[in-house]
């Protein structure tokens, strides 16, 4: 953002990107899975749910879990018995058959993980993390914190038009004196507690406080933006 009447003095930068898909430990399964954050589970009220929110980059890796354990339930239901002994012998009709069910279960994992990652591209929620910085610390006038609003609200618009679900969250790493702003009706952004802090946020924070300690800079909260 730059002040037109100022020979277009730079005032603030911003961006905003896509960490990767939100997701939760599954508190119904071992603790290293994980689900996504709209599954039936969590009664699609997961933007409420008081657990930190981890960031997966790719779909795949939630989406292989679910879809292998959908296959190992059919393939214990699969009626075709597993050859033995000589009815093991690659010409035996036994072995054929077992060849057969296993190809069609390799083609149809295949295709599911497909649509399921054509699905989570368009409907699962992700995570996106907004830079928001000054360029100079001196007192602000009130023409300066209008044209910060402005970005602000600019850089929000056009994370609305990239984002495909609506449940997606936007999080910001902003010093204390940029808190005023963010905290606005109009943007609606909260303080997120330590303990729910995305981990993928949760330690550049911590890495940015300790610097600023440090350094005797100002220090870092994470906010929210509240649903609108």
């Amino acid at each position: 953002a730059e002040d037109s009447k100022d020979n277009n003095r730079l005032i603030a930068w911003a961006k905003i990107q896509s960490l990767g898909y939100a997701v939760i430990p599954d508190a119904t399964s071992t603790a290293s899975h994980l689900v996504f954050e709209d599954d039936d589970n969590y009664n699609n009220n997961y933007y409420n749910t008081l657990q930190r929110r981890e960031v997966v980059s790719s779909a795949s890796d939630v989406i292989e879990s679910d879809v292998n354990e959908q296959l190992w339930e059919e393939f214990e239901d699969d009626p075709t018995p597993i050859p033995n002994g000589l009815a093991s012998l690659p010409w035996t009709s036994e072995y054929r058959a077992a060849s057969k069910s296993a190809a069609q279960r390799r083609e149809r994992r295949d295709k599911l993980m497909e649509r399921e990652e054509q699905f989570a591209k368009r409907n699962r929620p992700r995570i996106w993390e907004m830079s928001f910085e000054r360029i100079h610390d001196q007192e602000r006038t009130q023409y300066e914190i209008d044209i910060e609003s402005k970005l602000l609200q600019k850089v929000l618009e056009e994370q609305a038009k990239l984002q495909y679900n609506d449940n997606d969250e936007v999080y910001v790493l902003t010093p204390l004196s940029l808190v005023p702003l963010f905290v606005q009706e109009q943007f609606g952004f909260i303080e997120v507690r330590r303990e729910l802090t995305p981990s993928a946020l949760s330690l550049k924070l911590m890495y940015r406080n300790m610097s600023a300690k440090l350094f005797r800079r100002e220090e870092s909260l994470c906010l929210k933006r509240r649903r609108q």
